[in-house]
């Protein structure tokens, strides 16, 4: 008859079967030029949120792009920043979280074009 400690262990371990331990890939290069109306957007914040693979990143704009090391996987994309800053550079309101319109599948090498039109 098996005792409580051995009856926990085995559960334990029975149902910890079907969790993936694997390891992440090894993130990958990728560019994205941001821009609004044309205009190069500078002084926010790019997020990739992860909708299957990868991992969330979230990288700074610099003069309308970003270049930076994201885990593969498909994400949605949207920029933050201060309220002051996104107030004044007049940024829309749905680019402000993502949304499933937005999808970007990043395996390596991409350049992602992001228009806040």
């Amino acid at each position: 008859m098996l005792n409580r400690f051995s009856m926990l262990l085995l559960l334990c371990v029975w149902g910890c079967g079907g969790v993936d331990v694997s390891p992440n890939p090894e993130p990958v290069s990728v560019t994205v030029n941001v821009s609004m109306g044309g205009s190069a957007v500078d002084g926010l914040k790019f997020n990739f949120q992860p909708i299957e693979g990868g991992l969330p990143a979230v990288v700074e704009i610099k003069k309308g792009t970003l270049t930076s090391q994201v885990t593969p996987g498909t994400y949605t994309w949207y920029v933050s920043g201060s309220e002051q800053d996104l107030a004044s550079k007049k940024i829309p309101a749905n680019y402000l979280e993502g949304s499933m319109d937005r999808k970007v599948t990043i395996k390596g090498g991409e350049t992602v074009d992001a228009k806040l039109d």
